[in-house]
């Protein structure tokens, strides 16, 4: 895994990315569950940090890795963080696609889903944190005023503020 973070560091950005999937992969039987969960965070964090632009592509490829990063590492308050954050941006990707398109009804459907992880991810990070979270506290604004005018949202945050 340091070995992995070295390539990366090093410029071997595409070699170190599929080193950790290969590790990933391999380590099913034998790897620690928090290992596996800091890998799934790792590897997320470095397809982001390779994407150049918003899309959906990549963008579901990277949500994948925080959601098994936050099933292995449910208590760490950094997987939810970034979880949190790849629903919020992909929650925007879609809140500017024209709304008049024949896929209309998909893209709703899109922003409701992303909206409500991005809503989960931002108050477990919140509610696990050490210290007050004020990016994930304002981008969880953000949202709720941007967005709190959908049904979904209206049922989530108060299930979520009980925590």
């Amino acid at each position: 895994f340091h070995y992995l973070k070295n390539e990366f560091l090093l410029e071997n950005r595409d070699g170190a990315i599929q080193g950790l999937r290969e590790l990933i992969d391999s380590g099913e039987m034998g790897m620690d569950v928090r290992l596996k969960g800091k890998c799934y965070l790792q590897l997320g964090k470095w397809l982001k940090e390779q994407m150049t632009e918003v899309n959906e592509t990549d963008c579901l490829e990277i949500e994948k890795a925080f959601k098994y990063a936050t099933e292995l590492s449910s208590d760490r308050c950094n997987t939810w963080h970034y979880y949190g954050l790849i629903n919020f941006e992909m929650t925007h990707h879609y809140d500017r696609m024209p709304k008049g398109s024949t896929l209309a009804e998909d893209v709703e459907e899109n922003i409701d889903y992303h909206l409500l992880n991005a809503i989960q991810g931002f108050i477990k990070s919140i509610s696990l944190a050490n210290r007050i979270s004020l990016q994930d506290i304002l981008r969880l604004l953000t949202l709720w005023f941007k967005l709190g005018d959908r049904k979904s949202v209206q049922s989530t945050f108060p299930d979520g503020m009980d925590q």
